[in-house]
């Protein structure tokens, strides 16, 4: 995936989730809008509730089911099948 679509590790922002700041912090540098940013996480508390309190989409990946998620996913792979095409 990496080269194809940006990917970004939280503690590589100087803010650890789920800090707003970690969030922020990359939407700026990179000129990204919350709104047309996928927040892709397997913690609800640390990924996708504060990615959704800024207005990002956000895509589950793991087993619990009716998520507060725009997306959810078992595995990583269903995420690749559903969003990648080749």
């Amino acid at each position: 995936m990496e080269g194809r679509y940006p990917i970004y590790i939280s503690g590589e922002t100087g803010f650890l989730k789920p800090d707003a700041r970690a969030f922020m912090n990359l939407l700026n540098q990179e000129h990204f809008k919350a709104v047309e940013t996928l927040m892709v996480g397997d913690l609800i508390e640390h990924d996708i509730e504060p990615a959704k309190k800024l207005g990002m989409k956000t895509a589950y990946i793991g087993r619990q089911k009716e998520t507060i998620a725009d997306f959810e996913f078992e595995t990583i792979q269903d995420f690749f099948n559903f969003f990648v095409k080749e």
